[in-house]
């Protein structure tokens, strides 16, 4: 799992987050999707994450952590659920447009409203950070397809 820049960390700190004095257990091997975006909740709840600049290759953007799981928000996953297993929604991106979900594998993916597209954001927490919160390009999923492109 890529860890968290350091200046992503501070970012983050200035949302609010206080990094833990003891390392937090994360889930293990076989967590559920629901298991590994309550375990993010807990640890980043209702923070608003500045974006840090205007972006590098795509559009920088916040992040806004829940404040517990939303089923109507983990609803927006169901589509691509055969493709990519459960997901659970524990945050929002660019003004609420994106809709952020954890996988099983630790995996992040956004669902973009308005393009109605299930982007790859990351394989890990701290990759999806620094790509939405900087502006770094990632992964696209087309809707309803089984098949990954890589926007270039």
């Amino acid at each position: 799992m890529k860890p968290i820049p350091t200046y992503v960390e501070l970012a983050l700190m200035q949302g609010g987050w206080k990094p833990p004095t003891v390392p937090l257990l994360e889930p293990g091997p076989g967590a559920t999707a629901d298991e590994r975006a309550e375990a993010l909740i807990a640890q980043f709840r209702k923070l608003k994450i500045p974006r840090i600049g205007w972006g590098r290759t795509c559009a920088a953007t916040d992040v806004q952590f829940f404040d517990r799981l939303h089923d109507d928000a983990s609803c927006m996953g169901v589509r691509w659920e055969e493709q990519l297993g459960e997901l659970a929604a524990f945050a929002t991106a660019y003004d609420g447009q994106m809709v952020m979900f954890v996988d099983e594998r630790g995996w992040i993916f956004g669902y973009g409203r308005p393009t109605d597209n299930m982007l790859l954001l990351g394989e890990s927490f701290g990759e999806a950070m620094e790509r939405v919160l900087v502006g770094i390009r990632y992964d696209k999923f087309i809707p309803d397809d089984e098949h990954f492109v890589r926007i270039h």
